[in-house]
């Protein structure tokens, strides 16, 4: 590939791109997740951890529930706006 700055032709670079690292996450034990759970003291807190722990969804899709996603006859939550509104 030529780039054409200055009016002159220059050769292009190929530079190597160094490994990504995969990182494992960290498995919480049954206790470091109760214990995680009951700590707060305020019920809406305790409900968040709650809520992102057992259905496994970010944080940001926590905060743009409603009422209305929450559908208990099925036991079913409708994420909005997922990761890449998916």
């Amino acid at each position: 590939m030529q780039l054409d700055i200055l009016k002159r032709d220059y050769k292009t670079i190929e530079i190597k791109r160094a490994k990504r690292v995969s990182k494992i996450p960290d498995i919480l034990t049954r206790e470091q997740v109760l214990k995680l759970i009951s700590s707060p003291k305020n019920l809406k807190h305790k409900t968040i951890l709650t809520l992102l722990y057992s259905t496994g969804i970010r944080l940001s899709e926590l905060l743009t529930l409603k009422p209305i996603d929450i559908d208990s006859g099925r036991m079913v939550i409708n994420i909005r706006s997922g990761k890449g509104n998916k």
